[in-house]
């Protein structure tokens, strides 16, 4: 309600989860707005329903930090496999986790989409081995609906302070990154943003310009296509007008 306004506001938004972030996990409802005149006054009531045939969705965020201490809990037992085996088991047993959870909270019976939406965040750091996402993919046919992008490797952010003038360019690569850009929301980019709001300005502009030179430098792939085009266009004239030309009743015809 905008204060003193007299007036409410709704921003109605896609029934279906658009992007595998937080904000999506949440249940997705549909309202019925109804207006009326009562007592000579204009009233109206937003009665809110929630959706039951919408495909699950389940996000959670995993540290491969905790991994480190289990296995050194574990001792000389843990030498057996390698650390991307070891979170391979880790991430798996997540996933099982949340697959289990769909299927308690949506029984089978009606027309709800089976196979959920799984998102898992893992979070890493320099120093550990990860695995491939499509090793994941492998294991859970016909389980999960994502099965190309359900394991998310993020690095884990740092602290930054402004005395150290130093900036978080996974925090700003992120923001940057074109992919990551069309999966996102508002929301989500508002978060990321504020994460740079405590650099410095100068140092901010003087990494923000770096990124840019990095994106721009990068060849375009498309443009390229075209280019290869019109130069193979261009060969095959070239070729047509080197053919020996034919004389026809006093002109030049070429072929």
């Amino acid at each position: 309600m905008a204060a003193g306004a007299g007036f409410h506001v709704t921003q109605p938004g896609s029934p279906v989860a658009t992007s595998l972030c937080p904000g999506e996990a949440a249940p997705k409802h549909v309202g019925i707005l109804e207006i009326a005149m009562v007592d000579g006054k204009k009233s109206h009531k937003l009665t809110k329903i929630r959706l039951k045939t919408v495909r699950p969705f389940y996000i959670k965020t995993v540290s491969l930090f905790d991994l480190d201490e289990k296995i050194a809990a574990m001792g000389k037992r843990a030498n057996v496999k390698t650390f991307s085996e070891h979170a391979l088991e880790f991430c798996t047993r997540h996933i099982e986790a949340m697959i289990e959870q769909s299927i308690r909270d949506h029984p089978s019976n009606g027309p709800q989409p089976k196979l959920p939406l799984i998102r898992l965040r893992v979070e890493h750091g320099i120093e550990h081995e990860t695995f491939s996402p499509h090793l994941v993919a492998r294991m859970f046919p016909e389980r999960v609906a994502n099965l190309r992008d359900i394991v998310l490797f993020t690095k884990r952010r740092g602290t930054v302070t402004k005395d150290d003038g130093a900036l978080d360019m996974n925090c700003l690569q992120e923001v940057a990154n074109a992919e990551a850009l069309a999966r996102s929301r508002v929301e989500d980019l508002a978060r990321a943003v504020d994460a740079l709001k405590e650099v410095p300005e100068s140092k901010l502009i003087e990494e923000i310009s770096q990124l840019k030179t990095r994106f721009t430098d990068q060849p375009d792939i498309s443009a390229e296509e075209i280019e290869r085009r019109v130069e193979a266009r261009k060969g095959k004239r070239s070729i047509v007008f080197k053919k020996r030309p034919r004389q026809s009743q006093g002109c030049i015809i070429f072929r």
